[in-house]
């Protein structure tokens, strides 16, 4: 019994230092990635070249480019100014197949892209991130369509619109 009480002790000091040194080692800066170029990555990326990026790979899926406009947005006094392009989608536009379109046309410069819905605004976003700060926002909005006429009158409660002759 006493050896199996010496091996225990054993395993657990061992497995012990393995989790230290694994701690270590996750804990220890990473190196910044080298893109195919060969040059460590800029802390800024070219957003000329990415927004052109950006409108070609829009226009590829069917937005046009008078639908497509470029506005300065103001985040905050302490997160500055950021560019937004708002887009007016057609239809048949897929928001998620422009995120993987956009995915892969950027990847060459170390950019994340993630999406959001807002459901009441009826309105898509797609930030661009580098190095963990959002630079530019697209803002996908969908085209009404025109085939119906809304209403013309008010709507009325239950019972006080119409009376009854007795």
């Amino acid at each position: 019994m006493r050896k199996t009480f010496d091996k225990r002790i054993l395993l657990l000091l061992g497995l012990t230092a393995l989790a230290v040194v694994l701690t270590l080692v996750r804990e220890r800066p990473i190196a910044p990635r080298v893109p195919a170029g060969g040059h460590a990555a800029e802390s800024v990326p070219p957003s000329r070249l990415i927004a052109t990026i950006v409108d070609t790979t829009l226009e590829s899926m069917g937005v046009a480019p008078g639908k497509m406009r470029r506005v300065k947005v103001s985040v905050g006094e302490a997160k500055g100014i950021r560019e937004e392009l708002r887009v007016i989608a057609p239809q048949g536009f897929e928001v998620l197949k422009a995120l993987t379109a956009l995915t892969d046309s950027l990847r060459r410069f170390d950019v994340t892209l993630v999406s959001t819905e807002n459901l009441r605004e009826k309105t898509s976003s797609i930030h661009l991130l580098h190095e963990k700060r959002i630079f530019e926002s697209i803002v996908i909005t969908r085209e009404r369509s025109e085939k119906g006429a809304g209403p013309s009158g008010r709507k009325t409660k239950k019972g006080a619109g119409r009376k009854t002759a007795r």
